[in-house]
């Protein structure tokens, strides 16, 4: 018994608590009341032991059993990266079915599904965390079991992030042949097109769409021009306020005429799709219009920490480097030119005398000296007659 609960201690409220390791990583401790026996508490371990450990495989009847089970472990439930990995979940789901077992998952169908999303457009830092979802959970239903991207075409790991900004007025152009007005029903007239507006807000602004969408009616300042945002990931999570240049303080009048408050269209990406299509960009995807509004913010001031807190990223983030790189050649360019005008300004200031008198060589002449000795003086200088 004591071997047993070798991993039990007793807290200063009297309460017990019990951790047990599974495959050397710990599982999430359990406190007992005070008073409680050693055998609910061996049994509890024991129970843990038979679901968890000896690497054994827990798996239901249905690839989405499967996820929905992950999905409700308080450690997975605890992520702030949450809402993402159900995305992605639901994603594979999509693709590979809901009614079959997650163990019948093969490497090739995995490849199918990656050369698809990476010829639809998407990045590969995306279609890495989609397959890192997938992974994940394979890895904690079916751990003796060798995952199907051991041997696949999983995008690898970037050394370096990159921008996927946009030249500014060819996706100007694209916005430009979106429609102003959505299709409007037998007895409702049409409204302006919420998707448009959107992408106006992101290109104009640089803010992702899930904020735009969390954005509530007295976060929005349209006297002053700016607007207030929630942040939910990275290092200090208090709301930051950021000013709106002209088109996107227009952008935003048009979001709050129609009332688009926690209405931001789930096929917008469709419609901007289709809007790249038009005027001939390839490859482009949604999100790029933010890129692009940042990447460009970041040639005109060339000044990471703005482009940072416009970006809503923490301090030092890695993800605001990215569009540095695509931006630096312009930036470094603009820097030499002004620091040049600057010599020139400052040559063209001085006076005309001052610039003669600096090309001009002046020598000055010195007699000669010729030394003498006194009786009692010791030595004297006499001038040369």
């Amino acid at each position: 018994m004591a071997k047993t609960l070798h991993n039990v201690r007793t807290l200063p409220s009297g309460s017990r608590q019990a951790r047990i390791f599974i495959n050397g990583k710990p599982l999430p401790p359990k406190t007992f009341r005070k008073g409680t026996l050693d055998s609910e508490i061996v049994e509890w371990v024991e129970q843990q032991t038979e679901r968890y450990g000896k690497g054994a495989d827990v798996e239901t009847d249905s690839f989405a059993a499967d996820v929905a089970a992950y999905l409700q472990r308080p450690k997975v439930a605890r992520m702030a990266s949450y809402a993402r990995v159900k995305h992605a979940l639901e994603l594979w789901l999509a693709e590979l079915g809901r009614d079959r077992t997650t163990r019948s998952i093969e490497t090739d169908e995995v490849n199918v599904v990656i050369a698809k999303w990476l010829d639809e457009g998407l990045a590969t830092e995306t279609v890495r965390n989609r397959c890192t979802s997938l992974q994940s959970l394979w890895t904690a239903l079916l751990p003796k079991r060798q995952h199907p991207f051991v041997r696949s075409d999983k995008p690898k790991q970037p050394r370096a992030l990159q921008a996927r900004g946009l030249n500014f007025a060819l996706a100007e152009r694209a916005l430009a042949t979106m429609p102003d007005y959505g299709p409007g029903g037998k007895h409702k007239p049409a409204r302006r097109s919420l998707s448009k507006i959107v992408a106006r807000i992101m290109l104009h602004s640089g803010l992702p769409p899930s904020v735009i969408n969390g954005i509530h009616e007295e976060e929005l300042d349209l006297v002053n021009g700016t607007v207030t945002c929630q942040r939910h990931k990275g290092a200090g999570i208090e709301p930051r306020t950021i000013p709106l240049t002209e088109d996107a303080l227009a952008a935003f009048q048009d979001f709050h005429d129609e009332d688009g408050y926690g209405k931001v269209p789930k096929r917008a990406n469709e419609c901007v799709a289709r809007a790249y299509k038009r005027v001939g960009i390839k490859g482009a995807r949604y999100y790029d219009l933010r890129h692009t509004f940042l990447t460009e913010l970041y040639r005109e001031r060339g000044d990471l920490g703005t482009v940072a807190r416009l970006a809503l990223h923490a301090d030092g983030s890695r993800e605001t480097s990215r569009y540095a790189r695509a931006a630096n050649a312009d930036v470094d360019r603009a820097a030499v030119q002004a620091l040049s005008k600057r010599h020139e300004k400052r040559r063209a200031e001085r006076p005309k005398q001052d610039q003669a008198a600096s090309r001009r060589r002046t020598f000055q002449i010195v007699e000669p000296v010729r030394v003498t000795r006194g009786k009692d003086k010791g030595p004297r200088k006499r001038r040369a007659s």
